[in-house]
């Protein structure tokens, strides 16, 4: 027997494995529901039909058995509901994790798809999730990673239980980053206050913040009721970043709400605000004025959007206090992996 045939051979045993467990009550699988032209596998046969949409997703899992050193591990999420096998601790050197669903019109499960990763990486640092509609967990008992600190969720749509599930697994976390978008995205995505609100579970970690949604279906439903609310209570947080549709403000300024200055924590350090509508110039003009009394560990802010001339007047409303004024993006001055300042 070659190489080749015994490698197809626990190819073969892996797959009917796991076809077996994902049987329904008709006997086809859970996962012919994912394609449009049905798919089997026959057992008489060493070909196997049909699995290129799960294929990936299996031989990743296998691939992980051999390489307990990996370091960092970029995963598509197929068609599969979620990673078929992985040993608790059996990735013990793992410290990034970059999930990515393959569908540009959906999002993936990000909880039920990489849990099994999860329990094999203690060690875990950083997960960056693509393309993420959902984070559910139904199990009796919570998940949680205790050595998680930096979350990013890119281009997905999560709703509020689910952030607030995903959010509550990781008691350690010190930063998270959430922009909005893909195919998934609608009136169930949590809104601008409601992730303001989920944070609160790592109002004793948080030391990073950033929300963006202006690619997101609450950019045309903004009001100031789902616009980002206090984060007085992230006693921690030191970097902040918000685009204009989070901190919406109404032109006739007519609707309650709640200025940056009430927003911030008296932790700040960096502040930055993407593409915001002129009406809050004066909010922040009024950050520079109280700065120093409410805001004594403020350094830098950052505005992205503003024409020139208003730009010169928070330049030089901010220069008169010490405190550091960009007209554009803090990211492109500061490589992501310095975004933690020194505790």
């Amino acid at each position: 027997m070659t190489c080749q045939d015994e490698v197809s051979a626990e190819v073969l045993g892996i797959l009917r494995t796991f076809l077996q467990k994902h049987e329904d009550v008709e006997g086809g699988t859970a996962l012919q529901e994912a394609r449009q032209s049905a798919w089997y596998l026959d057992p008489s046969d060493d070909e196997v039909d049909g699995f290129e949409d799960i294929f990936n997703t299996l031989f990743t899992a296998m691939v992980l058995t051999k390489v307990p050193n990996l370091e960092c591990l970029h995963l598509e999420l197929d068609h599969a509901c979620e990673f078929p096998f992985c040993q608790p601790g059996s990735l013990p050197h793992l410290k990034e994790l970059v999930v990515q669903h393959w569908d540009t019109e959906g999002g993936a499960d990000i909880m039920r798809s990489i849990s099994p990763i999860l329990l094999a990486a203690p060690a875990l640092k950083r997960l960056k999730g693509l393309q993420i509609g959902f984070a559910e967990w139904k199990e009796p008992t919570p998940l949680r990673h205790e050595a998680l600190k930096e979350l990013f969720l890119v281009n997905s749509a999560v709703g509020p239980e689910d952030i607030s599930t995903l959010l509550g697994s990781f008691p350690r976390l010190e930063a998270f980053s959430y922009e909005s978008g893909g195919g998934n995205e609608g009136w169930d995505e949590a809104s601008p206050r409601q992730i303001g609100e989920a944070v609160l579970l790592c109002k004793g970690t948080l030391r990073f913040l950033a929300i963006d949604y202006t690619d997101s279906w609450w950019r045309d439903e903004m009001s100031r009721a789902h616009a980002m609310g206090s984060l007085v209570k992230l006693k921690k947080l030191q970097k902040l970043r918000l685009d204009g549709v989070s901190l919406f403000r109404d032109s006739t300024r007519t609707a309650g709400g709640i200025t940056i200055c009430g927003m911030l924590p008296a932790s700040i350090v960096e502040v930055e605000i993407t593409r915001p509508k002129l009406g809050i110039l004066n909010e922040i003009l009024e950050l520079a004025r109280v700065a120093s009394q409410k805001f004594p560990a403020l350094r830098r802010v950052s505005v992205a959007g503003f024409e020139q001339d208003t730009n010169n007047v928070l330049r030089q409303a901010f220069g008169q206090t010490g405190i550091e004024f960009w007209a554009g993006n803090l990211e492109g001055q500061y490589p992501p992996e310095l975004w933690l300042i020194p505790a």
